[in-house]
């Protein structure tokens, strides 16, 4: 009886945890929407610094976090949170806003020198009491074709899955 009862609670939570990240992507439509949205609302500000201290080397990457404060506001109109490397040369600004029309309400996209969108995604944004003094971005997962990062600001913690090459 212990065994079924087990095997029912197990059953239950790999059902549970697929439905939960199942929430956390989306369909080419809403990838759609979210790369017009985030292209439109994109801005790179002059004066915008990236800090060498919370930096992530990864083998394909490296990403730079950018000095802004995570806010409701900031994240309605976009953020420029990071600066993406891949290789020796290749520089995408990382933008994250607010895509209300779509499940989860954040989205990120990479952006190139002429504004246009190369990836786009899901973010989870989740706010902080005590978040690092200087924003730091740690790997919380190597997958097969991605990285699966946070980027952690004092107000707040943002979370997406990058690509590890962008063509």
């Amino acid at each position: 009886m212990r065994i079924k009862r087990l095997t029912v609670i197990i059953f239950c939570l790999v059902l549970l945890a697929s439905i939960l990240a199942y929430g956390q992507t989306w369909n080419e439509e809403a990838m759609t929407t979210a790369k017009s949205i985030l292209q439109e609302k994109f801005q790179l500000e002059d004066s915008l610094a990236f800090n060498q201290e919370g930096v992530l080397a990864a083998e394909m990457l490296q990403a730079f976090p950018a000095s802004v404060q995570i806010t409701d506001e900031g994240l309605a109109e976009g953020l420029t949170v990071a600066l993406i490397k891949y290789g020796e040369e290749l520089f995408f600004p990382l933008f994250v806003g607010s895509v209300p029309e779509l499940d989860p309400p954040y989205g990120f996209a990479l952006m190139n020198e002429e504004g246009e969108t190369l990836s786009v995604g899901p973010a989870t944004v989740e706010g902080t009491e005590e978040g690092p003094e200087v924003p730091i971005i740690e790997l919380l997962e190597e997958r097969e074709q991605t990285y699966y990062l946070a980027l952690k600001f004092t107000e707040g913690t943002i979370k997406l899955e990058l690509p590890k090459r962008v063509t």
